[in-house]
This record gives C-alpha cells, structure tokens and sequence, in this order.
C-alpha cells in the first residue's frame, strides 16, 4: 500500500534553487534595513524635536519665575 508515493510527481515538493532563495531572502534583508534606517531617522527626529521643545519650555519656566519674583513686589498697605 505504498499510494503516497505513486499519487505524487517527483517535483511537487521541491524548493526553489539556492540562488533564488538566497535573491530573495537578501532582497527581503534589504527592505527590512531601509526601513529600520527610515524608522530610526524619524526617532532622531523625534528626539531632536523633543528635545528643542524642553528646552522653550525650561527657558519660559526660568524667565517666569524671574520675572514673578520682582514684578509683584508690592507695599502691605496695613503697614503704613
């Protein structure tokens, strides 16, 4: 009862050749670095951005403060 092997052609589960897998599989290598490269520019972005954000905000923080600190001076009026 050997049907498995006399139902089935010699080439039905074969691979392709080494060189196409090897093409292929450089080729899909290729696009995964791409957009790791693309990914990790728009993070540089990102942080870079962030990064420019933080600093506006720490300098409008110091400046605030400075300013709160000699512009409310005002004299107690009870104290007269």
């Amino acid at each position: 009862m050997n049907v498995s092997s006399s139902s089935r052609t010699p080439h039905q589960h074969q691979h392709p050749p080494l060189y196409e897998r090897t093409t292929k599989l450089e080729d899909t290598l290729q696009q995964f670095m791409q957009l790791s490269m693309s990914n990790q520019k728009n993070t540089d972005a990102s942080i870079k951005n962030l990064e420019i954000q933080v600093g506006q905000i720490a300098k409008q923080l110091a400046e605030q403060q400075k300013g709160s600190f000699s512009a409310n001076i005002e004299k107690n009026p009870k104290g007269h």
